[in-house]
């Protein structure tokens, strides 16, 4: 146990390589807490290596849960490259990744953004596809803007649908007479 009633502790190790300090937990079910009981900073622990990366790994025996209670998990990268950040799982044909706002009830809860550039949804599998709104009946499922062009390069199928008014117009400077075609 290492206590300071009134200063700090310092824990330096001043290796040129290898794992210079360790903090190691041995005996089965134990841990190590890092605590600050009574800071009320906004980095009341900090995590910092000035020239290289942190790594956090956990192992088959537990998960890795990053939580805060009553403010925001905030990750963010400043790095200019593909891939800045970067969620990837690899365990198995079982494996999923979900995004899930339990509570939220604006028309926004989940919202994903890209204030200059543009967002690309792909999927390799022919057999699911991309599903969006599928779960639920009725749910109304908004594309483009009113001055917006919405592109649809493949087949569209559809199922039944009914309209109190429809119209389909034609830019002026289409290079084709046809406005709409219907086949069965």
């Amino acid at each position: 146990q290492m206590t300071a009633s009134a200063g700090g502790i310092d824990i330096i190790g001043t290796g040129s390589t290898g794992d210079d300090v360790n903090i190691t937990a041995v005996s089965g079910g134990t841990s190590i807490h890092l605590l600050a009981t009574n800071s009320t900073e906004t980095d009341a622990i900090t995590l910092t290596a000035a020239a290289g990366g942190i790594d956090i790994s956990g192992g088959s025996g537990g998960d890795i849960d990053i939580a805060s209670v009553g403010k925001s998990v905030n990750i963010s990268s400043s790095e200019n490259a593909a891939n800045a950040i970067y969620l990837h799982t690899d365990g198995g044909t079982q494996e999923t990744i979900r995004i899930h706002n339990d509570r939220g009830t604006v028309d926004n809860s989940i919202e994903i953004l890209s204030d200059l550039g543009g967002i690309d949804i792909q999927t390799a599998n022919t057999s699911f596809g991309i599903k969006i709104g599928d779960d639920t009946s009725g749910v109304p499922i908004a594309i483009g803007h009113s001055g917006s062009t919405v592109t649809i390069p493949g087949t569209l199928a559809a199922g039944s649908i009914s309209y109190s008014a429809l119209t389909v117009s034609q830019e002026a400077a289409a290079a084709t007479a046809t406005v709409l075609t219907l086949d069965q």
